[in-house]
């Protein structure tokens, strides 16, 4: 059924008489253009000297870890990558990117 409602402040408003069986379900919701803020370009970009001490110590621990691993030769012996395994790679290496064009740590 399709309806129309007032968002306001985080909450929908519908007409008196929807009556809902439900208390949560999945709602598609059209927002028209101009509602929408467009002046966030996007989020706000930080350096680690912008955190506490513990936090710059733990990052730099992970990334020596990380380094260490990284440093490590690939062994030559490994089987094949199989059909999905490559899929299943493909798809971190995917979320990996869509992750870092949100701003967000992939």
């Amino acid at each position: 059924m399709e309806v129309e409602a007032i968002y306001d402040r985080g909450k929908l408003e519908f007409p008196t008489y929807v009556q809902l069986r439900a208390q949560r379900f999945r709602v598609k919701v059209e927002i028209p253009d101009e509602a929408i803020d467009t002046s966030v370009d996007s989020l706000p970009e930080y350096t680690l000297a912008d955190f506490p001490e513990a936090v710059q110590e733990e990052v730099s621990r992970m990334q020596q870890i990380r380094e260490s691993v990284m440093a490590k030769p690939i062994p030559s012996d490994l089987p094949e990558e199989t059909e999905k395994q490559k899929d299943r790679r493909e798809a971190f290496e995917l979320r990996a990117a869509v992750r870092r064009e949100q701003g967000r740590p992939a």
